[in-house]
């Protein structure tokens, strides 16, 4: 007896999940940073962030409201409108264009996060209920210390010329002196 109420409830409760699974709207939303892969940035830098939103082909095409709910400070959404037409046909149905921002006087070291929710707004059609979905994605931006400039390379030292060493000026003096000693002797010797 106990055992026919236990199967009858876990019946009525597989089929209850079956029915529910038709009317749920399901979407992916993929980025390329993470909390544990951070996009890193040096003080005053900006870069820009794309989150690929995909559908299911079985849901059809789906609207999806993107905003952000954590890290306005320093992203902001940079599409025109924040509602997307998610295209379940395509491997990358849409876009979201995130703008992300680090201040100026930012420290290095300095750790935000960033988390982006997405709901399903799309109507649903013939009066039937469906359950909105909502996801999110968060990723860490981390201030990283701008890298050091290269100092140019040092302009070529001049060409220097060879002269005369020092030892050569030295014999080029004896030199000289022993040929003036020379034709004083021979002056004196014609005398």
């Amino acid at each position: 007896m106990i055992n026919k109420k236990i199967i009858c409830l876990e019946f009525s409760v597989l089929v209850g999940v079956l029915i529910t699974l038709g009317l749920v709207n399901a979407f992916g939303a993929g980025l390329s940073y993470s909390v544990d892969d951070p996009l890193k940035l040096n003080p005053g830098q900006s870069a820009d962030v794309l989150i690929g939103l995909q559908g299911s082909v079985s849901d059809g095409d789906l609207l999806v409201f993107a905003e952000i709910e954590q890290g306005s400070d320093i992203a902001k959404i940079a599409d025109s409108s924040s509602t997307y037409l998610v295209n379940s046909s395509k491997d990358i149905g849409a876009v979201v264009n995130l703008k992300v921002s680090v201040p100026e006087n930012a420290p290095v070291g300095t750790e935000y996060i960033v988390k982006v929710r997405y709901r399903d707004v799309t109507s649903k059609e013939g009066g039937m209920v469906g359950i909105a979905l909502s996801l999110s994605n968060s990723f860490k931006v981390v201030v990283v210390e701008k890298p050091r400039e290269e100092a140019p390379a040092p302009a070529p030292a001049p060409e220097v010329k060879e002269g005369m060493s020092t030892t050569m000026i030295i014999v080029l003096i004896v030199a000289i002196i022993i040929v003036i000693a020379i034709i004083l002797l021979l002056i004196k010797k014609k005398k």
